[in-house]
This record gives structure tokens, sequence and C-alpha cells, in this order.
């Protein structure tokens, strides 16, 4: 049996940070995802714009600088614009698509265990 939780977000401006209660994965239909807050939690994150890769994902703040994410992957994508910072606790980081740094990147995995992958 296939269990799959689904989490509904209202998208709204919010000036607070995001904390990730549970694994989270936020998919498109060939849309952006931006981020502009800081995103902390020991859980995963998956960003997907879907299969055309037309829609970006954006991270404007720093992932996982208070409480390190267990993992980042940003999956079907036109592209992805970074500039923040991404820390992860031994987790990996996945980028299928092209990056730009808009800024300087800092990028901790942790202690070796994680990957960073493009």
């Amino acid at each position: 049996m296939h269990n799959q939780n689904l989490v509904k977000i209202r998208i709204c401006r919010s000036v607070d940070n995001i904390i990730l209660n549970n694994d989270i994965s936020i998919q498109t239909q060939n849309t952006d995802i931006k981020f502009k807050n800081s995103i902390d939690g020991h859980y995963g994150l998956v960003l997907d714009t879907g299969a055309e890769n037309i829609g970006y994902v954006y991270l404007s703040g720093v992932m996982g600088g208070k409480t390190a994410l267990k993992e980042l992957t940003v999956l079907d994508s036109a592209g992805c614009y970074i500039d923040g910072s991404i820390f992860t606790v031994n987790g990996d980081i996945l980028f299928k698509r092209a990056v730009l740094l808009t800024d300087d990147l800092y990028v901790n995995i942790g202690t070796g265990i994680g990957n960073l992958r493009f």
C-alpha cells in the first residue's frame, strides 16, 4: 500500500522564517517556486517545478541555518537561483538542473557523510 502525505500550502507573503515539521515535497505545474525566507528543521525538502522544465526555483534565504535540513533536493526545473547558504545534517544536497549563484554560497553537509551533487 502506498502511503503519501499531502500538505496543502497557502501561498502568501510572510516575514517569518519557515520551520519544517515533516519531510516536504513541493511540486508545481511549470511555475516558479520562490523562497525569500529562511527554512529550518531537520526534515527533507524536495522542490520540483514540473517535467516541462519551465519554472525556476529561487532560494534567497538561509536553508537550515538555525536547524539544519535533513536533505535538500531540487528536481525538474529550468534552473535554480541561489543567494543564500545551505546547511544539512550529514544529508545530501542535489540539484538536477543548472544552478545560478547570485551571491557567495556557503554549503555545509555535516561531517562528510552527505553529498553535494549537480
